[in-house]
């Protein structure tokens, strides 16, 4: 191999460092009791902390050079415009001050995210739940894009249409498995699976084919490309990734 990623865990099972042979190593610490992160810090030294609540939601991100936080809020229980859930996001405050909102409906699902300058993107939903068409707005309420989805019987999406008019539609075999994509310009890309529904391949236009494979435990092994790169996994006795590297 000569791109290797080795992996390092706790007794707990939380990750501590993350080694690239070709970067560095990434270091994961002060861990809360609910098995968060408290620090990450990059093979630059540069760390990024993290401030959560008692149920482990991210509270405060602090990014390396940022001055300040990105702060998260959270909807409240028995929220009637939420799904009832507390663990939707209602608002963003990003570092330079702009702020983003988020609207559910009754069932949980997202309806509107408008920014502070009132840009928003309004969501709407079939009675399956499905989502029928994105609505981009300006701050004046003028509709500048839309996107539109369409599903098969059995709530499948099969077509999206792009705010050009141009279509882009997915296939799918018997087991559900997505198989096919065709992009505005007819460019096709298939998908392969086996017996368990485990992609095994997908061959993009020009004949550009990517495989797949795995171990009994249905864990990802290699990744090949078209040229015969792999990239290699491998897992410890919990499943977790202890490795990948490139050859």
């Amino acid at each position: 191999m000569q791109d290797v990623t080795t992996f390092t865990y706790d007794a707990n099972g939380n990750m501590l460092t993350k080694t690239e042979a070709l970067i560095g190593t990434t270091r994961y610490d002060n861990y809360d009791a609910l098995g968060n992160p408290g620090t990450i810090t990059d093979p630059n030294g540069n760390a990024t902390t993290y401030t959560y609540d008692t149920a482990g939601r991210a509270l405060f991100v602090k990014a390396p050079g940022d001055i300040n936080p990105t702060e998260y809020t959270y909807t409240t229980g028995g929220c009637g415009s939420c799904g009832g859930s507390t663990n939707r996001i209602a608002s963003i405050i990003q570092p330079e001050g702009n702020r983003i909102d988020y609207t559910y409906d009754t069932n949980g699902k997202l309806t509107k995210i408008a920014d502070s300058q009132n840009n928003s993107i309004n969501y709407s939903y079939d009675s399956e739940g499905n989502k029928l068409k994105e609505e981009i707005k300006d701050p004046s309420g003028i509709l500048q894009k839309t996107i539109s989805y369409q599903y098969d019987v059995i709530n499948r999406l099969k077509q999206i249409k792009n705010p050009d008019a141009t279509y882009t539609e997915f296939g799918y075999d018997a087991l559900g498995n997505r198989t096919s994509s065709k992009d505005p310009k007819q460019n096709l890309t298939t998908s392969q699976y086996d017996a368990l529904s485990r992609l095994t391949a997908t061959i993009q236009p020009g004949n550009v084919t990517t495989g797949f494979t795995y171990d009994t435990n249905n864990n990802l092994t290699t990744v090949t490309d078209a040229n015969s790169n792999s990239t290699t996994y491998k897992y410890d006795d919990l499943g977790r990734r202890s490795l990948w590297g490139q050859a």
